[in-house]
């Protein structure tokens, strides 16, 4: 232990390398193609900003903080290599940054929770080995910059009541305004910020309850000026904020369910989450030692009587409970919601070798197998961006088997179809408005007399039909059909990049289609390409659909 904590910046550094590896090797994931249908929203955003002539992005599904930041580092790449750099590259890159930079916070904010370096390097280690963070860091999206904005005013505002700083809870107002000027969404920590203010702190711990609320209504004052600052056209052009806000308001309750929310519908909180979600992104055994290291913390919290450690475990305890409740009891379930919950799970874990420490061998092994489960499912999952992704590995199947004049009818909605090259006759169609669509039905069977080919771009649309048969019958029937193969189609190629682990000449791979869909289908989808095999007429295509 006393190696540890003589060498822990060395130690650190390393575990930042390795974060930071994970985090921005292959940032162009996708051979050049861009399938992420969030990040088109925000390069775009981004190429509608011109100063000085024009700074609204026009977006407001997100805050803009993140925009003109990719906006002014592309603007700054340009001028120092004459060429235009590739915003979606530039906003990877940032991500990766970004999650690699939370790291450090991490470390710094276990070493007031924990006061033992051994345990806060775990903690950080735990964080860069999380395959949700490192997926998030290969997203143009807010996800990666909004958990460094909350993750260090939070250890602010705990340095707060450590030393009782003013710059630090100055700071942390600062850094609040930004999370919510990245995405709203991070309103659900300003509680926990205005609790930390009136928790007796190193500065005064007698400070009147007068002179806390005065303090607070400045420090919020701070937080709105904050985040006017990164996104002052969610006042400037107040109508379409609020519009915006009223519809993606609607879509998280789920009183406006739309083709993307599909498989949310008759689905139940938390239980989706530690079936759907955290599985996936954190490892069952970082899930499951986090949750117990959760309780642990809150029951020795109760129990605690010193009054700084006990405040630091409230404001972490809380800072967690607002994050996760505020997501999860939404309609919409997706992954990158609770992503800024995943760090905790790291601390929490370390947080439960208290309760095992008095016995070596068993926290040895604890510690043991928590790094080395962890690190091999964070390895399988990182094998997605070592390989081809599949639509690139299905349009050179394409290229090289099937005939230049053939007819592939395809499901459109996604960011880009496969083939994704080829003289074909492409037919992307529209499968989420087929129920009650006579017109959209007529359309499909005549697509299928002329098609050679149809290809399943992932399990988007079939997955959710199929499950919620009563609701699209006709949908669900067409995809039935073609499975069983009654649509003469048979099934010629699949293409999957699953999580996988090879060992000398063994492979171990994990099916994780059963995952919250946007887990897979953005960057390592399945797609299958089903031939036809049999002409039928058009009389038949109708009575069987």
């Amino acid at each position: 232990m006393n190696y540890i904590s003589k060498y822990k910046y060395q130690i650190l550094c390393v575990i930042i390398l390795i974060g930071g590896f994970f985090r921005l090797f292959k940032s162009d994931w996708g051979e050049g193609i861009f399938y992420h249908p969030d990040e088109y929203h925000i390069v775009s955003a981004v190429n509608r900003i011109n100063l000085p002539e024009k700074a609204n992005p026009e977006m407001f599904s997100y805050g803009s903080s993140t925009v003109y930041l990719i906006y002014f580092v592309k603007n700054i790449v340009e001028r120092i290599t004459n060429t235009p750099p590739n915003v979606f590259l530039v906003g990877r890159t940032l991500a990766g940054i970004f999650s690699t930079a939370t790291l450090f916070v991490i470390y710094m904010l276990s070493e007031k929770i924990f006061k033992n370096t051994p345990r806060s390097l775990l903690a950080t280690l735990l964080v860069a080995f999380t395959p949700g963070l490192i997926q998030q860091a290969h997203f143009t999206t807010p996800e990666s910059f909004l958990i460094f904005w909350i993750f260090l005013c939070i250890l602010l505002f705990t340095h707060w009541i450590h030393r009782g700083n003013k710059i630090s809870i100055i700071f942390s107002a600062i850094c609040l305004g930004i999370a919510i000027g990245t995405k709203i969404t991070a309103l659900f920590v300003y509680p926990v910020f205005a609790l930390s203010v009136f928790i007796p702190s190193g500065e005064n711990p007698t400070a009147n309850f007068f002179n806390k609320l005065l303090k607070l209504i400045i420090l919020t004052a701070i937080v709105v000026l904050s985040f006017l600052t990164v996104f002052p056209y969610s006042l400037l052009d107040k109508t379409n904020f609020l519009s915006s806000l009223d519809y993606e308001t609607a879509v998280g309750r789920g009183s406006l369910i739309v083709f993307y929310t599909r498989q949310f519908i008759d689905t139940s909180p938390i239980i989706f989450h530690f079936y759907k979600v955290f599985p996936y992104a954190l490892g069952i055994p970082m899930m499951l030692a986090g949750a117990m290291g959760c309780v642990y913390m809150f029951i020795n919290t109760l129990r605690s009587k010193e009054k700084t450690t006990k405040n630091t475990s409230i404001i972490i305890l809380a800072s967690f409970l607002t994050l996760l409740a505020g997501n999860v009891f939404l309609h919409v379930k997706w992954t990158r919601f609770v992503a800024p919950t995943f760090p905790f799970f790291s601390i929490f874990c370390v947080y439960l070798i208290g309760l095992i420490k008095h016995s070596k061998g068993l926290l040895g092994t604890y510690v043991a197998l928590l790094c080395v489960l962890t690190a091999l499912w964070s390895g399988m999952f990182f094998s997605i961006y070592r390989n081809s992704d599949t639509r690139a590995s299905a349009n050179v199947w394409i290229n090289k088997n099937i005939p230049t004049d053939s007819v592939i009818l395809t499901e459109s909605g996604n960011t880009y179809e496969v083939p994704l090259s080829g003289t074909y006759t492409k037919i992307p169609f529209d499968f989420y408005n087929l129920e009650n669509n006579l017109v959209n039905q007529s359309m499909l069977v005549d697509n299928l007399l002329i098609a050679d080919y149809f290809i399943v771009q992932s399990r988007r649309v079939y997955a959710n039909s199929v499950r919620l048969e009563n609701l699209f019958p006709f949908t669900s029937n067409f995809y039935t059909q073609l499975f069983n193969g009654n649509l003469g189609f048979e099934k010629v190629a699949t293409f999957n990049s699953y999580p996988t682990l090879r060992l000398g000449g063994r492979v171990w791979s994990i099916d994780d289609e059963k995952a919250e869909e946007t887990w897979s289908v953005f960057d390592h989808p399945v797609l299958v390409i089903y031939k036809k095999t049999t002409n039928s007429t058009k009389n038949f295509y109708e009575k069987i659909l």
